[in-house]
């Protein structure tokens, strides 16, 4: 019988034999075989006597087995699954506890295919498994794995994490020579930042933490804070509005001015699109957009609403402006832009002079060269935020943001301004807040500023103003 089945063997015989009639079961492994034995106390004449029937478990133990490893092994990394780490996440949060979600980057599965990116993750389970100490490991999705570390301690965990991810830089993969593992990471110490006890609370915590690791900019992992979650439900709720309000269109605009401050007077207008009912900055609804895989929409949908706004303006006073436009690079270079573009102001009939459109695009490639074109031959104007392009290509305005007004950077906006100017192409200082700031930058003979020194105006307020000068 097996060692540790030898002391609990021994104790039911002693009891059988001091006990007349009674009856005990047991079961043991005795070499290849698993045994369930039986065992009756009976007493003839002056003896006790045990009787014992033996029955053969081996099948019985065998399918037992397979039925729970598939219930809890993942027979693909070899890892525990889910259901493991669900069963067992209640002693994880009665103690102290750091949960770390790891995502592979499978983008290169195009190129090897599903076999042996599937050999890949195998490979990237048991390395994580055997690298990170003390730790307990799950496959919690595709490429996905849950690591639990026993302890929450800040220093111990930041170690843990660093030489883990030292370890996989260095790490050379057998079963894709030549590639390295990535891997984002979400890091959740319990109950340093959460005391929440329901475990799909804590893998959403999870899920937001990851999706902040892979936009991190210096490291591929994210300690996850409380305020991270009540960001991502702001946003989801911003995205929610969003949605409803492209569908509905819904969304207004406003318009910042540009001034020409040598001649005091408005050179041209710059519109924003804004939700209604919620009070948050245009550029924070462009960086949600974004990350929400909406922003070409909103773009689209701006375009539009700028040029119903021309032909309301049109209607009501006979006249026209220019409207500056920002456009993405993620739109600009999208496939069917310039078609959309052009063909939404032949669709309002605007003439395509009032139209201009600001990128912040590097155009180097022949291809987006020829975007550029196209559209200046239309007749739209063209304005780039990249000092390089206004110096590259046929832009009419360099916009560049105002920071700092310090001796080097009067000199260099000085300096530009002239260069530019020899080339016809306007400098836009933009973010200017002050009258101080306003009149250092017309000292140095800056012509044009944006910024928070002028009234953003609403579309009734811009028409009326129009109509005034009309």
């Amino acid at each position: 019988v097996i060692y540790d089945k030898v002391h609990p063997y021994k104790d039911l015989v002693k009891r059988l034999f001091n006990h007349e009639g009674a009856y005990e079961k047991i079961s043991y492994q005795y070499q290849d075989k698993f045994i369930e034995e039986h065992m009756y106390s009976l007493k003839f004449e002056d003896t006790i006597h045990i009787i014992s029937i033996f029955n053969d478990m081996t099948q019985d133990y065998e399918n037992k087995s397979s039925l729970y490893e598939k219930a809890t092994i993942d027979l693909e990394t070899g890892l525990s699954n889910k259901n493991t780490l669900i069963d067992n996440i209640d002693h994880y949060l009665s103690d102290k506890a750091t949960f770390i979600l790891l995502e592979l980057d499978m983008s290169v599965k195009s190129i090897y295919g599903s076999a042996k990116m599937m050999q890949f993750l195998k490979e990237f389970a048991n390395v994580t498994k055997k690298q990170i100490d003390e730790s307990i490991c799950y496959r919690f999705d595709f490429n996905q794995v849950m690591v639990v570390l026993p302890y929450n301690d800040i220093r111990s965990v930041t170690k843990a994490i660093k030489d883990y991810y030292r370890y996989l830089e260095t790490y050379q993969a057998v079963s894709i020579p030549y590639e390295k593992f990535k891997a984002y990471a979400s890091i959740l110490r319990y109950p340093v930042v959460t005391t929440d006890t329901n475990h799909e609370h804590i893998f959403k915590y999870l899920d937001v933490g990851l999706e902040i690791s892979k936009r991190n900019q210096d490291t591929n992992y994210h300690f996850f804070v409380y305020t991270d979650y009540e960001n991502e439900v702001f946003e989801q709720n911003v995205i929610d509005q969003l949605n409803q309000a492209l569908e509905l269109k819904q969304l207004v605009l406003s318009f910042n001015q540009i001034t020409d401050i040598k001649h005091n007077r408005i050179w041209q207008y710059e519109s924003q699109v804004t939700l209604e009912h919620l009070n948050i900055d245009s550029k924070y609804l462009y960086t949600i957009a974004q990350k929400r895989n909406r922003l070409i929409d909103l773009e689209k949908y701006h375009i539009e609403a700028v040029c119903r706004f021309l032909q309301r303006l049109e209607k009501e006073t006979n006249k026209l402006i220019r409207i500056t436009i920002q456009v993405s690079k993620t739109t600009f270079i999208e496939t069917g832009f310039n078609e959309f573009l052009i063909g939404t102001i032949r669709k309002y009939q605007i003439p395509a002079e009032f139209i201009r459109i600001v990128t912040d695009s590097q155009m180097r490639s022949q291809s987006y060269l020829f975007k550029v074109q196209e559209l200046i031959n239309f007749g739209i104007s063209l304005d780039t935020k990249i000092t390089e392009q206004a110096l590259s290509a046929n832009y009419h305005a360099l916009h560049l943001e105002v920071k700092e007004l310090s001796d080097r950077w009067l000199m260099y906006l000085k300096n530009l301004n002239e260069i530019l100017h020899g080339f016809q192409v306007a400098l836009i200082c933009r973010d200017v807040k002050t009258k101080e700031m306003k009149e250092q930058l017309e000292k140095i003979g800056i012509r044009y500023i944006e910024g928070k020194i002028y009234k953003q105006l609403d579309e009734q307020t811009l028409i009326d103003k129009i109509k005034v000068i009309s």
